[in-house]
């Protein structure tokens, strides 16, 4: 089992939705930093991930 935090500051205070078109969405920004911690074929590019990792027999 592997537990990850991540945790994700964009705006220091709340903003009115009206601002929503020119600012970043925090959604949007974590799902890109979750996007790159798997490669297109689905390993992992966490440094270390795989380093004591237990071959199944």
């Amino acid at each position: 089992m592997v537990y990850v935090q991540l945790g994700l500051e964009t705006e220091e205070r709340d903003l009115h939705s009206s601002s929503a078109p020119v600012t970043s969405n925090t959604t949007w920004e974590l799902v890109k930093v979750l996007n790159k911690l798997v490669d297109d074929g689905g390993r992992e590019k966490v440094p270390g991930f795989y380093n004591d990792l237990v071959q199944l027999s």
